[in-house]
């Protein structure tokens, strides 16, 4: 509590313009899950964007597995939700202090992550991480519905290094990994 940030509202116009950022997962049967993220920082002209293949050891974090997928489960939701506190942690940085609008295609992540909870518990802590996250690192997010067909990071997110989109704008994209400590 000691290193507790205050929280400021601003009346007036912010001084950056925001960054822009999509995420996404995917979740197909016999094959790991994937999720991706790209985001463009308008001020530095950057374009980064990364992607994490979800294994069986991140699976288990988000309490579930490739038997449970295999057997019909989607667990698309908490792939989708985990991305949100995954990009924050990896790009802390980059997102510190500023506004952000980031577009998510999932409802269920979307709408819980706007109410602030979900009825899914590993879904609520992922909410929890990502509400704590944002306000740690004093960023203001603008969270907003995308289709799937218009999200640019769809083809990170199955395609990883191989996307098309981030390739033709000029994306910087690595593969990243989930750090298990901060789930469990």
């Amino acid at each position: 509590l000691k290193d507790m940030p205050h929280r400021r509202i601003s009346a007036a116009a912010p001084d950056l313009p925001p960054i822009i950022l999509a995420s996404d997962a995917q979740v197909e049967k016999g094959k790991y899950p994937g999720g991706g993220f790209l985001l463009y920082d308008p001020v530095t002209h950057s374009r980064v964007g990364g992607w994490i293949v979800f294994k069986d050891e991140d699976l288990a974090c988000l309490n579930t597995s490739m038997e449970e997928i295999r057997s019909g489960r989607q667990p698309i939701a908490k792939c989708e939700c985990v991305m949100l506190p995954l990009t924050l942690l990896w790009k802390a940085e980059t997102v510190r202090g500023r506004n952000v609008i980031w577009y998510v295609d999932n409802t269920a992540a979307l709408q819980g992550t706007v109410k602030g909870t979900s009825k899914e518990a590993t879904n609520d802590g992922l909410i929890s991480l990502f509400g704590i996250l944002s306000f740690r690192l004093q960023c203001k997010i603008w969270l907003e519905f995308i289709d799937s067909e218009a999200n640019w990071s769809d083809g990170i997110s199955r395609l990883y290094a191989k996307d098309p989109f981030a390739r033709d704008h000029n994306f910087n994209t690595q593969p990243y990994y989930m750090p298990h400590h901060w789930v469990k």
